[in-house]
């Protein structure tokens, strides 16, 4: 599976901007599906790709940053890779959003 997918590089002052995306898989129970036939930022993504972040097994998440002049293409997929484990270390430690479904009260107690 894909996890970094670089988009765009577009000249800037002192450096360039790159345009990029994150793919996170989640968890079983950790899931929350979206809506359907939401579309990938990468336009490249296949039917099954699409279908996995709509299912909610996949988390896509879009970012940009400015690589300072004179980076080689090693220090720019390091600072990259570091980028998403930082951000997958926080999605990780975040509260499971399922933790309450379907968990429910009938007006004198709750079921679980």
């Amino acid at each position: 599976m894909k996890k970094i997918i670089i988009l765009l590089r577009a000249p800037g002052d002192n450096g360039f901007l790159l345009s990029f995306v994150f793919w996170f898989p989640i968890a079983v129970g950790r899931r929350v599906p979206l809506q359907p036939g939401r579309p990938s930022r990468f336009p490249e993504a296949t039917n099954e790709e699409i279908a996995a972040i709509n299912d909610g097994s996949v988390i896509e998440e879009y970012d940009q940053v400015i690589i300072p002049s004179g980076s080689t293409a090693t220090q720019v997929k390091a600072a990259l890779e570091a980028r998403y484990a930082a951000r997958e270390a926080v999605l990780t430690a975040l509260p499971n959003p399922n933790q309450f479904f379907g968990i429910f009260w009938d007006g004198s107690t709750w079921s679980a």
